[in-house]
């Protein structure tokens, strides 16, 4: 979702103050209602990505549904206990977004008091121009600046929306500036989350490829541990343990193969091997678990 916010922010930011001129004036109070709406579903979709991401991030996001009364939290628990909400989008849409102060209140809660500096310092972080020791340009240069123009903006947005002013209470000149700030910001939290949850992201399917390959032989590593043996020992199995982790290493390998195209009869594409690795940690990963859970349940629970 950000991505295409970010795409659809460089379609606007590609006007120039003589289209604006040239452009019917009913039509430029569209620009300012629609900014804020990608600001705001992408802040809220930030919120809701890191909430559910995991700890710390989960816990910080029941601290702020720990603040609203009573009424609202227990009509957001029964939404949770339905299964039609995740934590994530509780708590995303759990906070205003009338103020910049506002939307920062709620990240530095969610991210920490290094939020602000972090957005000051948030570039593109590609994995292989790290490796090539290629730094990207500040996405937000002014980041003072920044937040001014977009108070300016969700105070137009307000205005716009619910008093029907007759006349526009904005300038055309302000207008690329609000594009401009709108892109800088939305760019700038996107990254930022991405470097807090993954670090550096690979840009080729095949760096892409690789990765994926390395985490699933990171989970196999880990169940080859845990059950004692690796694909090879359990080829001859000769114990009833043994053969269920033959038949479980045969099930894997073959969902696996099935789910990225490599026994269809027809060629595989690139992202074959990312699919297939995905699909190998997925099964593996829950074989853990499953095994954890047999190991450590009471005898008496069935």
């Amino acid at each position: 979702g950000s991505w295409l916010h970010q795409e659809r922010l460089q379609l606007f930011a590609a006007f120039t103050l003589e289209d604006i001129n040239s452009v019917s004036e009913r039509f430029l109070d569209f620009v300012p209602i629609r900014l804020v709406s990608i600001i705001e579903v992408c802040t809220r979709g930030v919120v809701c990505r890191a909430v559910n991401h995991g700890d710390p991030y989960t816990k910080r996001g029941f601290d702020i549904i720990s603040k609203w009364s009573g009424k609202n939290l227990a009509s957001a628990l029964h939404a949770v206990h339905q299964k039609r909400l995740t934590i994530g989008i509780l708590v995303a849409h759990g906070f205003s977004i009338g103020r910049m102060s506002e939307i920062i209140s709620t990240l530095i809660a969610l991210f920490g008091e290094n939020l602000t500096k972090e957005l000051a310092e948030s570039r593109e972080m590609w994995l292989e121009d790290e490796k090539e020791g290629v730094k990207s340009p500040l996405l937000m240069p002014d980041m003072d600046s920044t937040f001014s123009y977009l108070d300016r903006l969700l105070q137009v947005r307000h205005i716009i929306v619910h008093e029907c002013p007759q006349d526009p209470p904005y300038r055309k000149e302000e207008l690329p500036k609000f594009l401009e700030h709108a892109r800088a910001f939305v760019s700038a939290l996107d990254w930022l989350l991405l470097a807090r949850l993954y670090g550096a992201v690979p840009r080729t399917q095949a760096e892409m490829n690789t990765m994926a390959g390395t985490r699933a032989e990171r989970v196999q590593a880990e169940l080859d541990a845990l059950r004692g043996g690796d694909f090879n020992h359990f080829q001859s199995p000769k114990t009833p343990e043994e053969e269920i982790e033959y038949h479980w290493d045969r099930f894997c390998d073959l969902s696996a193969e099935l789910r990225a195209g490599y026994i269809s009869g027809e060629l595989p594409g690139s992202i074959a091997p990312l699919v297939y690795a995905s699909e190998h940690e997925r099964l593996n990963q829950w074989r853990i678990e499953h095994i954890k859970h047999l190991r450590s349940r009471e005898e008496s629970d069935f």
